[in-house]
């Protein structure tokens, strides 16, 4: 691996972490020691970077088939087809035209 190659995700974390960590306690480090404070410091960044490190799993929702809308229609017989193609009609001729449709509904 090229030394050009940028940090995982989980190393970059970990290291903000012990940064942070390093930091607040910084007042422990002088009472423990400088080796074993920073062997904790590790093993603490490491701990909690390793459930945050994980990406959050993407909950897929489940595709919609063409097919269930059409299923959930109800099937019109021929003549209630007819019926609403016909009044469908009626609606789009102009007030004052003389077609037979017209005049059979006056």
């Amino acid at each position: 691996m090229s030394k050009s190659a940028k940090p995982s995700r989980k190393k970059s974390l970990e290291a903000a972490i012990a940064n942070t960590l390093s930091d607040v306690f910084s007042e422990i480090k002088s009472a423990v020691g400088d080796k074993k404070f920073e062997k904790k410091i590790k093993k603490a960044s490491k701990i909690l970077a390793a459930g945050a490190a994980k990406k959050p799993a993407k909950v897929k929702q489940p595709k919609k088939d063409k097919s269930s809308k059409n299923s959930n229609k109800q099937k019109l017989s021929s003549k209630e087809s007819n019926s609403i193609a016909v009044q469908a009609a009626q609606n789009t001729h102009p007030a004052g035209s003389d077609s037979p449709a017209n005049n059979a509904s006056n």
